[in-house]
């Protein structure tokens, strides 16, 4: 049983995967609301799951990365999303570059209860999108110190490297990890397949899971 939120993951991965692969008007129409229905899961990983798999159709007709971005903001600053989803939603969102990811970021940083994996991913947001803020390198050298703890000196540093970087022109960005339940979020969303291949299938379990078991929560702050 414990092993069913996973699978859930699995089948919100394996929807976006093979969402631009359908011609079906209806099963679209669902999966959007499928992925939808997951961002309001928030105790769950299921809400960054669906986030990653928005972020992945962004450029496709159908969805809008804008809408998508503030659907991240909206996790991030929700205290109640799980750790990992809310690492995920910055990330989402200075990938692309909501106007408030960097402003954020830094408020995650100067926040007393920020945990280690919130504040190397607003390190990250920093240093893509802080160019342009006047103290952002100020910000990061505070955090590559000695005293500071090693994982945020080595992130700190790794994003004033990438702070200080002339500009190149940006291709896209590969597929984030998921933010599921397995430790290493090793997932494999092409193995998937339902008994007839259908998407009804998956998408059904997904949608009704949630009534018929109980929840596992994940993605602890360390």
């Amino acid at each position: 049983m414990a092993k069913i939120p996973v699978w859930r993951d699995y089948c919100i991965q394996f929807l976006g995967h093979i969402y631009p692969k359908l011609t079906n008007h209806e099963d679209k129409v669902a999966i959007r609301k499928l992925f939808q229905d997951a961002l309001k899961e928030r105790k769950d990983s299921f809400a960054g799951t669906a986030l990653l798999a928005l972020k992945d159709l962004s450029a496709l007709p159908d969805f809008k990365a804008d809408e998508i971005a503030a659907s991240a903001m909206e996790l991030l600053r929700d205290k109640e999303t799980v750790i990992g989803s809310r690492v995920t939603a910055l990330q989402v969102a200075t990938i692309l570059k909501h106007p408030e990811a960097v402003n954020e970021a830094r408020k995650l940083l100067a926040a007393a209860d920020t945990g280690v994996s919130l504040k190397m991913s607003a390190f990250s947001t920093i240093g893509q999108l802080g160019s342009a803020a006047q103290d952002a390198g100020k910000t990061l050298q505070r955090y590559t110190k000695g005293g500071c703890d090693v994982r945020l000196a080595v992130a700190a540093r790794a994003a004033l490297a990438r702070l200080h970087q002339p500009a190149t022109p940006t291709k896209p960005p590969p597929p984030l990890q998921p933010t599921g339940a397995s430790p290493t979020g090793n997932y494999s969303t092409h193995e998937m397949s339902t008994k007839d291949g259908s998407v009804a299938d998956c998408g059904f379990y997904c949608v009704f899971h949630s009534e018929k078991h109980g929840k596992q929560q994940h993605s602890s702050e360390a």
